[in-house]
Parts: C-alpha cells; structure tokens; sequence
C-alpha cells in the first residue's frame, strides 16, 4: 500500500513535470502569433478610442448614429480579447498555485511514512522551483499587468493625438 501511494506521487510529479515541459514548447510555438495580437489589438483599440472620442469631444457631431454603434461595439469586441485572454492566464496561474498550497497542508496535517513525506518533500521542491509564466518570448507578460498596460499606452497616446489634432 505504501509503495502504492509513493508511486503514485512518484507518477503526478512527472505528469506535473511533463506538462510545464509541453507549456513551455506551446508557449514557444504561439510567441510569434500572441505578440502580434496583443500589438495589433492595443493598436485597435487606441485608434477606435481616438476615433470616438474625436468626433463626440472636438467635434460633437454625429453623421450616423448606427455608425457609431458598430465602432462602439467593435472597441467592446476588441478588448473582450484582450480580457478574456487575461481572465484565462490568471485562472490557469491560481489554479496552478492551488497545489502547493494543498501539498504543504497535506505535509503538515496528515502522519505519513518517511518515503511518502519524502516523495511529497520533493514533488514540494519542484513546485516550487518551477515558476510558470504565460509571456510572449519574455517580452510581455500575458497577466493584469499587459491590461493596465495597453490602457496606459492607448490614453498616453490619444493624449498626444488630441494635443496635436492628428
């Protein structure tokens, strides 16, 4: 029975190792395609906000009102991407940060025998070493941090169009 249990741990480690192992060689594979995204998607979104806020603030006229519903919408569309995709990383980041929580209080509740804490002390070490982050070739992190981001540089730059009326 013993044996049993550690194997098992034993298995979960490696599944556990295995999987960073796959996150790491998928998060390499979509670098290029996420990078360009999230570029294109501040983009979007810094343009359509100018566009809006140009024609009902400086200008304060409206040629077509369904017009400005679909560029109104369209900003929504764009940046549920973007929030989705952060909603996602951050869900995946805390459930990823549920298992040491649960291995540590497995460790200091339970009696066990010397191999299972021993496997458990382990499995503990590589949890803890490896840290998983969802970035894009290391340039931008794919957290609440890339919203506040593309929210500082889209209203750094509609400041900067407004003030020059480009």
């Amino acid at each position: 029975m013993k044996d049993n249990s550690v194997c098992r741990i034993v298995n979960f480690k490696y599944v556990y190792v295995h999987l960073c192992d796959i996150f790491d060689k998928l998060s390499h594979f979509y670098a290029i395609p996420v990078l360009s995204s999230v570029i294109y998607l501040g983009t979007v979104i810094t343009f359509i906000s100018y566009y809006n806020f140009y024609k009902f603030y400086v200008t304060k006229n409206s040629l077509n009102p369904s017009h400005d519903i679909c560029d109104t919408l369209w900003l929504f569309i764009v940046a549920s991407a973007i929030i989705t995709l952060i909603t996602t990383v951050n869900s995946i980041k805390k459930e990823i940060s549920i298992i040491p929580d649960n291995l540590h209080w497995l460790l200091n509740l339970c009696s066990m025998s010397e191999d299972m804490e021993n496997a458990l002390m382990d499995f503990s070490y590589d949890l803890l070493s490896r840290k998983i982050n969802f970035t894009a070739y290391g340039i931008i992190p794919l957290d609440g941090s890339l919203l506040f981001s593309i929210l500082g540089s889209s209203i750094t730059n509609l400041v900067i169009f407004l003030q020059f009326q480009l």
